[in-house]
């Protein structure tokens, strides 16, 4: 379990009922909730988005829909439960999801079509972000487009070719990534 405070998260899952603003039944749509939560007056700079199944997302995730990772800023994006626990003084049965708390267990969801991420620091930054993916099998390819990312970390995570085949799994464009 990470927990952290101040941290930014929603989840993912086709086989969760979809909770408005935290959980949502694609990966399009937590990715856009990020990008417009890092463009809020007060946005997190830590993220999770945790997919909660085991299921296949057929998502283009490039293009138009790349994951954005501003200065100072770090998404998850990993295979995990998120639980609901009890509220604290609340009614009996009540429970919540805290941002901060997930579980990585017997998950392995997976990504079919290409995954764009884009780091938005300046290009002088001393605090670039930072995109995790841990616990995934992803078939297509990743793309660190150019930018300013100050680091990519994937953890239990197999890229595999493109459905199509000849593509690269893992494009670097990005100019000053780890």
């Amino acid at each position: 379990v990470f927990q952290e405070r101040g941290v930014w998260q929603v989840g993912v899952g086709k086989d969760t009922d979809p909770e408005p603003g935290v959980v949502f039944a694609t990966l399009a749509e937590a990715i856009q909730a990020w990008n417009t939560q890092i463009e809020s007056a007060e946005p997190k700079s830590v993220g999770v988005i945790s997919i909660l199944d085991n299921r296949s997302y057929r998502e283009d995730l490039s293009g138009a829909l790349p994951i954005r990772i501003p200065e100072g800023a770090r998404l998850l994006l990993v295979a995990a439960g998120w639980p609901e626990v009890q509220v604290e003084g609340g009614l009996p049965g009540e429970t919540e999801r805290r941002p901060g708390s997930f579980e990585p267990r017997n998950l392995r969801p997976h990504l079919l079509g290409d995954l764009g991420v884009e780091g938005t620091a300046p290009p002088d930054s001393e605090a670039p972000g930072e995109f995790v993916m841990d616990g995934l099998l992803a078939e297509g390819r990743l793309r660190v487009t150019s930018g300013h990312l100050g680091k990519l970390t994937l953890r239990h995570t197999t890229l595999a070719p493109s459905p199509s085949g000849a593509q690269a799994s893992l494009v670097i464009d990005a100019q000053d990534s780890e």
